[in-house]
């Protein structure tokens, strides 16, 4: 039997979203998912012994542009050295020039999946300090995330927390290059209210984007906008917003009314959706998702240390407490010195009424 030309197979391949992988390290094992500009496929490392995962351009959209965008998204996430983010292995490309990077293979759970099972508070919150962990260390190498969500953060089965797709990441605290009009064309009919997602494209998630953003679309006489730590730090605050209530900040059913409950910006607060969170968070979300950038924490390390703080019993910095908030805290921080009180106490009256006998 005849075998195929190679510029034949690789040709079918494409179409197929199959990579070319003749002549390299890599057998191809199945098909993972599709993102705007990739495919993700599981390959096996026959070098290292390993399953990773391929992400590689999508050969229809395979232009000089989409190309450097893709070399940039390798390199972003490899200067990002941090537990609680993908590591990348391999950068290269295939038949007919095709860039692909390899990372580790995760098999897990979104934060908005885990959430729909998980509603131990305490748990949540200790999800959540990681993640904005991941994201303080990407500012400090200069790297804005622009598209953190709940979909965008992976529990693995034994703990592991990341923070994922770094597609539209850049390096740069401040950014407003590729946030041209080419970004802002937005289609309404693409809306939808599960992942509150539009098409092609706002650099950004709709629901989990800071209202200085909003402001910035075209016709606003401020475009285009410019992505900041603070534009960050407001989508974590929208994430944890979902993480506490199950839904996003601001909920609509179309692209203009978003945009338009985005310009008044006032989502409600967290305890009008669920009594039951503590002051304390709601403060820490709110504060996150202030409308002035001024008011925000200025960096993911402050809204991970004030969780922390929370966690460990203490007064945090978004919240100022009562006179009977304060007491219970420290009661329930110093519960075995308050039980060992109550037993001293208890013990003396004891003996007093048996010294009246």
């Amino acid at each position: 039997m005849n075998r195929l030309p190679d510029q034949t197979i690789s040709h079918l391949q494409g179409i197929l979203g199959r990579p070319n992988l003749q002549g390299t390290r890599y057998e191809y094992v199945r098909h993972i998912g599709i993102g705007g500009m990739s495919d993700v496929h599981l390959v096996y490392d026959t070098r290292l012994g390993r399953e990773v995962a391929m992400k590689v351009l999508r050969s229809e959209i395979d232009s000089e542009a989409t190309k450097e965008r893709m070399l940039r998204e390798a390199r972003i996430l490899a200067k990002l050295d941090h537990s609680n983010i993908v590591p990348v292995y391999d950068l290269g490309t295939l038949g007919e020039e095709r860039v692909y990077y390899t990372m580790k293979f995760l098999e897990g759970k979104t934060l908005a999946e885990y959430t729909l099972e998980n509603t131990e508070l305490l748990d949540l919150l200790r999800v959540f300090i990681r993640v904005c962990n991941a994201v303080a260390h990407a500012h400090s190498k200069g790297v804005l995330h622009r598209d953190i969500k709940p979909e965008n953060i992976m529990l693995l089965p034994y703990g592991e927390v990341m923070v994922v797709d770094w597609g539209i990441a850049k390096a740069g605290v401040e950014s407003s290059d590729e946030a041209n009009q080419n970004d802002f064309k937005f289609s309404s009919s693409s809306f939808t209210t599960s992942s509150t997602t539009i098409e092609s494209t706002l650099l950004g998630t709709p629901s989990y984007c800071a209202p200085e953003i909003w402001k910035s679309v075209p016709d606003s006489g401020t475009f285009p906008p410019k992505y900041t730590i603070s534009s960050d730090i407001y989508s974590i605050g929208a994430t944890l917003y979902y993480t506490l209530t199950g839904r996003p900040p601001l909920v609509a059913n179309s692209f203009g009314e978003l945009q338009r409950l985005s310009a008044g910006h006032s989502p409600p607060p967290p305890r009008t959706l669920q009594q039951e969170i503590p002051r304390p968070i709601e403060a820490i979300c709110l504060k996150a998702l202030s409308a002035s950038t001024q008011h925000r924490y200025t960096n993911a390390e402050h809204i991970a240390r004030d969780l922390q703080l929370y966690l460990d019993g203490y007064e945090i910095s978004a919240y100022k407490e009562n006179m009977l908030e304060r007491l219970v805290r420290w009661t329930k921080r110093n519960a075995f010195i308050v039980l060992l009180l109550f037993v001293y106490v208890l013990v003396r009256i004891l003996l007093f009424f048996f010294s009246l006998l």
